[in-house]
């Protein structure tokens, strides 16, 4: 099954222009993350979120192209994706820190 061709009157709708900024704002959050301070395990988990977060744009522009996502059923499904991976890109940076479990104290995993 082969996607018809766009015409050349399609443009972008608002719509899918806001997804895309939350994909933006998602990224800028694994760059945080990388940046401070470079460490060869901050590196390797921002590039797993990085490959996550490809994943998940591939799958909803592969969706966008099959089927109009500002329209019906598919835009109410579209919006709670965008909000669960808004939710996520807010918690990225803190789920990847070590936390002070039983027997641990508070900054043990910063090596002090």
């Amino acid at each position: 099954m082969r996607p018809a061709p766009a015409g050349r009157d399609r443009r972008a709708t608002p719509y899918e222009i806001f997804f895309d900024l939350v994909f933006v704002f998602a990224l800028t959050r694994i760059m945080a993350l990388i940046g401070q301070p470079p460490t060869p395990v901050g590196m390797a988990q921002g590039l797993l979120l990085l490959v996550l977060l490809w994943l998940a744009w591939g799958s909803y522009t592969w969706l966008g192209d099959r089927t109009p996502a500002d329209v019906g059923v598919v835009r109410a499904g579209v919006l709670v994706a965008m909000a669960a991976l808004f939710v996520a890109a807010l918690v990225m940076p803190r789920a990847l820190v070590a936390r002070a479990g039983p027997g641990r104290a508070a900054g043990d995993h910063l090596g002090r």
